[in-house]
């Protein structure tokens, strides 16, 4: 007996079905890759895809701060905006489940 029933009625399709419906499927999707792109990795295929060329630079957060300021953007959403780039750093719950150790 199944412990969860109507679970397969709630579970979307396989990636693989919806790809491959030409845009048919009409539902809720989740679709996810293997692997998250890096800025590191961006960085590297963006001269290729634009022919033009493409650094990684890695601002300090008052530098960007600033700049953003300058920039026209008020000074409390200028700093709310790293936050979320710092807490991603220093805990991701892909990653940390509570009463586990974290995947490498």
């Amino acid at each position: 007996m199944d412990p969860c029933p109507g679970r397969r009625a709630r579970t979307p399709p396989r990636p693989a079905v919806v790809l491959a419906s030409n845009g048919a499927y009409d539902g809720p999707t989740t679709l996810t890759a293997s692997a998250a792109p890096t800025f590191d990795g961006v960085a590297a295929m963006a001269p290729e895809l634009t022919g033009r060329t493409i650094a990684r630079v890695v601002a300090g957060e008052d530098e960007w701060v600033a700049a953003q300021v300058a920039a026209g953007r008020p000074e409390f959403v200028a700093r709310f905006l790293p936050g979320m780039y710092q807490a991603a750093a220093r805990w991701s719950s892909a990653d940390r489940v509570p009463g586990r150790d974290a995947r490498p």
